[in-house]
């Protein structure tokens, strides 16, 4: 048992000579080092101040800004899909409301006709492809007739009966003139 205290306080005094020594060693670089760096300390030169990093962190925030915005429209011009600008390879032909929302269409797709059906959610949906000469004939012959009104205001008054039928600039010179007699 003697044995083993002896052993233990001969480790412990080793232990705190070499950690005290170690100390001394570290606390001298440490002072040695920071004495050396502040001698080498200089006057700033222009650039090296708050307001500068702040304002160089400005500049390369904008330009990674600006450069992510051109790289995020590249890739997503890169993967749209392509159309073609030539109107009449797809026209609407007749356009006639069915209820809420839904719409039966006559498109004509090249030389074809197709019949559609157009749900208020967007939806789409092909009912048939017209095949049938004598349809398409008439189709072909009334399209100035039976192609879509825009919708205007004007247009949209006709549905009321009490709305009578007025040449839009006669109706528009009688208002200036109106107003001119104010």
């Amino acid at each position: 048992m003697k044995r083993l205290l002896l052993v233990i306080v001969m480790v412990t005094a080793s232990v705190v000579g070499y950690t005290e020594e170690t100390n001394r060693e570290t606390n001298g670089f440490l002072d040695k080092f920071y004495q050396e760096e502040t001698q080498k300390e200089a006057p700033k030169a222009v650039g090296e101040g708050w307001g500068w990093v702040v304002l160089r962190i400005f500049f390369y925030t904008a330009i990674f800004a600006v450069g992510g915005f051109f790289l995020v429209r590249y890739l997503v011009k890169k993967s749209a899909i392509e159309t073609t600008d030539d109107a009449s390879f797809i026209q609407l032909i007749a356009l006639k409301q069915t209820g809420l929302g839904g719409y039966l269409e006559v498109v004509k797709v090249g030389a074809n006709y197709y019949l559609l059906s157009r749900s208020g959610d967007g939806g789409l949906r092909l009912i048939d492809k017209i095949t049938d000469k004598e349809t398409i004939d008439y189709i072909e012959l009334h399209k100035d007739q039976l192609r879509p009104k825009p919708q205007e205001f004007m247009n949209l008054m006709e549905m009321f009966s009490f709305v009578k039928r007025v040449d839009r600039t006669k109706y528009l010179q009688s208002q200036k003139d109106k107003l001119k007699k104010l």
